[in-house]
């Protein structure tokens, strides 16, 4: 479930447990009200100058497409990945998480024209192709940028990773010391 408010999606703290059991919600904070607008996956909301739908995932929550009245076009995976543990999962389970991904990946493909960026899981708990769903997923949307989540303070993907998303997208990501981007 995604919340929207005023234009942003925050991370709600106090409250939201209540409040994910409606469709709206007013709240005040240090002197300012404000409405959080929840979503399930299909739900849409119009937020100041963005549009934001929301998408299934294959894990918790929903993933979701921000789209601005400039043009501006933004995805958030959320937890939405190509969850397999190739070194050990089973076939079965493999196959299973391959239709899941394929399944959402069309929805979202159907929905979404264009990607100026798009956040990502790179999970190196995965194992050995802990990238095949972000490959697969810049594959079929071509986002402008690709920024790498999920993979705690280190981010050191093999060559592969980069060769084989070099094609579709620009990956930008936080370096080795804090507040240093690497594009």
């Amino acid at each position: 479930m995604a919340a929207v408010i005023n234009g942003a999606v925050p991370n709600v703290k106090n409250g939201a447990a209540s409040a994910a059991k409606k469709d709206a919600a007013t709240y005040a904070e240090n002197g300012a009200s404000f409405t959080l607008t929840f979503l399930n996956e299909g739900g849409r909301a119009r937020a100041g100058s963005l549009d934001v739908t929301a998408y299934g995932s294959t894990d918790a929550g929903v993933s979701f497409h921000v789209l601005a009245d400039s043009g501006a076009s933004v995805f958030h995976a959320g937890d939405l990945n190509f969850w397999h543990w190739r070194d050990e999962s089973t076939e079965a389970e493999i196959a299973e998480a391959d239709a899941a991904f394929t399944d959402a990946l069309a929805k979202i493909h159907k929905g979404v024209a264009m990607l100026d960026a798009a956040f990502f899981p790179v999970d190196p708990r995965q194992g050995s192709e802990y990238y095949r769903g972000a490959v697969r997923f810049c594959e079929a949307m071509r986002p402008a940028l690709l920024i790498p989540m999920h993979f705690s303070s280190k981010f050191e993907p093999p060559q592969a990773f980069y060769a084989e998303i070099s094609p579709y997208a620009k990956v930008i990501h936080a370096g080795p010391r804090a507040g240093r981007l690497i594009i």
